[in-house]
């Protein structure tokens, strides 16, 4: 299932923040990719992992397409979905806060496991 919708505003934001790094022009369209992009068959490109300490959150990253995507384990419901950016290089107080901290999303994945 995509995106919570009982939050339409939450759709709305996730669209407007990622959306257009998948081409998405409307936020259906960028549900939808997020939607397959969690529940297609896992290639020999991805990365899995239920997210702790409870576990309740489906994580996947593909290596190839740098595309990360959670879930709800219960509900299906798609958390978020985009591109991370390294930024592990740029001081703290400096890093847009679209970056994260380490040094690859690689390591951004399983920092989340």
């Amino acid at each position: 299932m995509p995106f919570d919708p009982s939050d339409p505003l939450k759709r709305l934001e996730h669209f407007w923040n990622h959306g257009q790094i998948f081409g998405a022009h409307t936020p259906e369209e960028y549900e939808a990719m997020a939607d397959t992009f969690m529940t297609k068959p896992k290639t020999a490109n991805m990365e899995e992992c239920y997210r702790k300490p409870d576990l309740d959150i489906y994580c996947r990253y593909d290596k190839v397409t740098k595309e990360y995507g959670a879930m709800w384990v219960a509900d299906g419901v798609v958390l978020t979905y985009f591109i991370p950016v390294p930024g592990a290089h740029i001081a703290h107080g400096d890093r847009p806060p679209w970056m994260h901290d380490k040094r690859t999303n690689l390591e951004y994945f399983n920092a989340r496991c």
